[in-house]
């Protein structure tokens, strides 16, 4: 029997504002070694997709919406800032896991 696999779409958080957008079919683990690189308060998973390909067009247009509605720089950048004027507290409905990061 073949094992599915569900790919998640997540951001990583930094002072309410978002700094990194991905998608991995663990998140749990992607998260901890964006830790080891990264900056960030908490990270929140946006939606789970059965396929790989849903889960990258998401990823992807959420990326380029908010980089082109949020701010003058990339989401996602090498230096992974994004100059936002507001924050997320109008959006925490709609996400169904917010965990925050213990900094080690």
């Amino acid at each position: 029997m073949k094992t599915i696999k569900n790919f998640s779409v997540y951001i990583l958080i930094k002072d309410k504002k978002p700094i990194y957008i991905g998608c991995s079919s663990n998140v749990e683990n992607r998260v901890s070694k964006h830790k080891l690189i990264k900056n960030f308060d908490e990270f929140i998973i946006l939606k789970t997709y059965k396929t790989k390909k849903e889960a990258l067009i998401a990823e992807n247009s959420l990326i380029r919406f908010i980089s082109v509605f949020g701010g003058k720089e990339w989401l996602n950048s090498k230096d992974a800032m994004l100059c936002l004027t507001g924050d997320l507290k109008g959006f925490n409905n709609c996400f169904y896991v917010r965990e925050e990061v213990e900094n080690d």
